[in-house]
């Protein structure tokens, strides 16, 4: 059963947004030395930095927290402007989905 969809903000409602205005947004740009590959394996490994609570941004874990306790009793959505270009919020669901179901 998938648990978790990521929706475009522009053409959908969202029950999470993880766009640059939460915690769980993406703080790389691309730009000239970033494309969209570059930008997405940063956050990638950023993510999993962020897990530890150390390094976490204030809000990043209680955030993610609150988004996998919903994904328990309900499908969800997550979105973000970019979708369904390739994405953060590829990474958020990945690790909701293993959360999830492992």
């Amino acid at each position: 059963m998938n648990r978790v969809r990521i929706v475009n903000l522009r053409n959908e409602k969202a029950d999470f947004k993880c766009d640059r205005s939460t915690p769980l947004g993406n703080f790389n740009f691309i730009n000239k030395g970033n494309n969209r590959d570059a930008v997405c394996n940063a956050y990638h490994r950023n993510f999993y930095d962020n897990l530890n609570p150390d390094n976490s941004p204030e809000g990043f874990l209680e955030y993610l927290d609150k988004i996998l306790q919903e994904a328990t009793k309900r499908p969800i959505t997550i979105g973000c402007w970019c979708y369904p270009k390739r994405c953060h919020c590829d990474t958020i669901k990945s690790w909701l989905d293993t959360e999830l179901f492992s």
